[in-house]
């Protein structure tokens, strides 16, 4: 065959080579992550707007960027072009049978894990876990790299959506207030955006997707200039540490079976914030290994009673 025939005629490879340029935003950056050069990588996407007579990229700065129609198209092939490539650990895994390692990406507070886990069938030899506690959404990262198997991950509304990966909703936690028990916040009969930002408040760190969404409330609200950041703290122990030191109020998402510490009290800020997502996460389209779906489908029972 030759090489004009080559990049008329749309071949798997083609559309796993789009993958890579939507994944990393450029051509020459996906050409050195398939072996590929620069030229062949723009062929192969070339054969592909020819096929389907629509532009896949727009040009953004150095890089690029998919359109609407080559995000239509990426939502359809990245299940096709996962199932594909986890072929052959599937196919390994099965052969072997139920045992094997199950790797977990976890935020803290992760009870539904801990109780799936005490409900998997005994068996010799039995499966085995690997655990990274991460925090909110970088259990997705985790995922779509295919360091981790699974993701227990907590986004925050109006979170644009990984398209690489599926999410299972498996509850929520809500914006809460943490301040001192006696704290005047806590017990007004009605709590407004104005009212938060007369005091000084511990919240998220400036990179959490958390932050941006608090901040985004507080903008809507004409508030963002008005609030007063005491501190930014990643764990909910710190935060509250923070506010034990007398530092402000915090903003942050407990878990139901997490309690306030000593001489804290907390308010739900479910009316002013709504709630965090939790979704347990694994890479779309993707064949799970033994081990893995039967882990999957205890959480989805454990939901489900």
């Amino acid at each position: 065959m030759t090489a004009s025939r080559y990049y008329k005629e749309v071949r798997f490879e083609h559309f796993r080579t789009f993958s890579e340029v939507a994944r990393s935003g450029s051509f020459a950056a996906a050409g050195r992550v398939l072996g590929l050069s620069r030229p062949t990588v723009w062929q192969q996407v070339h054969s592909l707007e020819m096929e389907f007579a629509v532009k896949l990229f727009s040009r953004q700065g150095r890089g690029v960027e998919t359109t609407e129609p080559g995000r239509v198209l990426l939502d359809l092939i990245l299940p096709s072009i996962a199932a594909m490539d986890s072929v052959g650990d599937a196919f390994r895994a099965r052969l072997a049978g139920p045992h094997g390692v199950v790797r977990l990406a976890s935020i803290s507070g992760n009870d539904l894990l801990f109780r799936a886990i005490s409900r998997l069938p005994q068996q010799s030899p039995p499966v085995q876990f690997t655990w990274v506690e991460q925090r909110g959404v970088d259990g997705v990262d985790l995922v779509e790299s295919g360091q981790c198997d699974l993701g227990l991950v907590l986004t925050a509304p109006e979170t644009r959506v990984n398209p690489r990966v599926h999410y299972e909703p498996c509850g929520q936690r809500s914006f809460t207030l943490a301040a001192p028990a006696d704290h005047p916040l806590l017990h007004k009969r009605t709590l407004s955006l104005k009212q938060l930002v007369e005091h000084r408040l511990v919240t998220f760190p400036l990179e959490s997707p958390f932050r941006r969404y608090v901040d985004q409330v507080f903008a809507r609200a004409d508030l963002l200039g008005q609030m007063q950041i005491a501190a930014e703290a990643e764990t909910i122990e710190t935060a509250e540490h923070c506010v034990q030191l007398g530092l402000g109020v915090a903003l942050v998402l407990p878990s139901c079976t997490h309690a306030a510490p000593t001489g804290l009290a907390y308010r739900r800020l479910d009316k002013l914030f709504g709630s965090g997502l939790l979704h347990l996460v694994w890479e779309r389209g993707a064949h799970l290994r033994p081990p893995v779906a039967t882990f999957v489908e205890l959480v989805k029972e454990l939901l489900a009673a």
